[in-house]
């Protein structure tokens, strides 16, 4: 009965430990898509970086399983992932933009594609990390979460994992 015990003890306290967020990747035509799947309610950031954009997970202390994420891609759009305990660096490979949004409940999903260069043509002020309808809006350099965004409009480069409703 004590062994019962003890093996359930250890699965419990597992299961409550936090691990590693995987990084899944897949290839489209025209972009590449990551895809992070978060526990429900999780904020995050992006700070785009010379042809790079760094994503931070608020509260998460854990890591990226990052092993796997050249597995379904090649190297068209990213050339590098790195991670640490709190954030996940995307270096591109191209002149690239980059779109990050939350799915669902519990996803944030980051694409990745090569800049138009008639679209950049065309901007008064061209900037890598439009995507879009929405401009990104920084706060002393780093973006950072606006929580006044419906789910069809959904923000650029920054969110939350919690669903969006509609007022």
């Amino acid at each position: 009965m004590m062994r019962w015990i003890l093996l359930l003890c250890a699965f419990f306290a597992g299961s409550v430990h936090a691990q590693q967020i995987r990084v899944r990747s897949g290839a489209h035509e025209d972009f590449v898509r990551l895809v992070l799947i978060v526990p429900p309610g999780t904020k995050w950031t992006t700070e785009p970086e010379a042809n790079s954009l760094r994503l931070y997970l608020e509260e998460h202390n854990d890591g990226f399983d990052i092993s796997r994420v050249f597995d379904r891609i090649d190297r068209t759009f990213v050339s590098r992932v790195t991670a640490n305990d709190h954030s996940l660096t995307v270096e591109f490979s191209c002149e690239c933009e980059a779109n990050v949004f939350s799915e669902g409940l519990n996803m944030i999903v980051l694409d990745v594609q090569a800049v138009s260069k008639k679209l950049i043509a065309e901007l008064p002020n061209p900037n890598p990390f439009l995507f879009g309808q929405n401009p990104l809006r920084f706060n002393n350099g780093r973006q950072s979460q606006n929580p006044n965004f419906s789910q069809e409009q959904r923000p650029n480069l920054t969110g939350s994992s919690e669903v969006l409703q509609n007022p």
